[in-house]
């Protein structure tokens, strides 16, 4: 056998010990303390040249590979998400408006029964930046009343997604209106979830009309005010945040 001959085996022999030697680097993990996670970064294996997943072990003997092998996202990492508006945030719209008052130590936007003419407010939200859009968000609204009977409030939303050279000036292009009951406590705070369609991966921001319709049967509420405490946009997200 000559030189060259033996000196390739040699190099390929060595080539094995070093992958060995990683791989049982990264075998030996120490013990992880409740509540904390090690993350792992290693090459991968089966002779792919220059790609790094990332392992975060934890004590649930969960296993999540999340990064880039090259060719296609290992793992998008979706989670839940909300982003909140109280009513600062919010403001009135329109001739017939709710008004501002004090409950508690926070404030409110009452709307009054007001069958003659409805009052609406109105809001802008930012489209989050890691929100998945294969799911529809939803908007949830939060809301109370002195009333303890099982009455409704007819709450109707009015939404418009827009993408940057977009008239903002545009009409709603999805309008949802629900009858909704009343907490069976005074004044207790009452969730409830519109589900929003019509988004696109382009859109940046959405504006929301919220108005109670007091001038329409499903509103039961006669002669009682509603108070407006803020709204929440409720959506998946991608931890791992926008692709660049």
């Amino acid at each position: 056998m000559g030189k060259s001959c033996i000196s390739s085996i040699d190099f390929q022999m060595l080539k094995l010990d070093a992958e060995l030697a990683a791989r049982a680097m990264v075998s030996k993990v120490p013990t992880i303390a409740d509540n904390k996670k090690l993350l792992v970064k290693r090459d991968t294996w089966n002779g792919q040249i220059n790609q790094r997943v990332y392992d975060p072990l934890a004590l649930s003997n969960n296993l999540r590979l999340t990064g880039d092998d090259g060719n296609r996202i290992l793992d998008i990492a979706r989670v839940k998400k909300t982003d909140w508006l109280s009513i600062g945030a919010i403001s009135t719209h329109g001739a017939n408006i709710p008004t501002e008052q004090d409950l508690g130590i926070g404030k409110v936007w009452r709307f009054a029964d007001a069958p003659i003419n409805y009052q609406c407010c109105t809001t802008r939200m930012q489209v989050p930046k890691d929100i998945d859009f294969s799911v529809q968000p939803v908007l949830k609204i939060g809301w109370s009343t002195s009333d303890i009977n099982g009455l409704q409030c007819r709450w109707q939303v009015e939404y418009l997604w827009r993408t940057e050279n977009e008239s903002m000036s545009a009409a709603a292009e999805g309008t949802v209106v629900g009858n909704y009951i009343d907490s069976a406590v005074v004044n207790g705070l009452t969730m409830i979830s519109v589900q929003l369609d019509n988004i696109n991966t382009d859109d940046v921001c959405i504006t929301f009309r919220i108005c109670r319709r007091s001038d329409q049967a499903g509103d039961t509420l006669n002669g009682i005010n509603v108070d407006l405490h803020g709204i929440c946009l409720y959506y998946v997200s991608n931890k791992l945040g926008e692709d660049i």
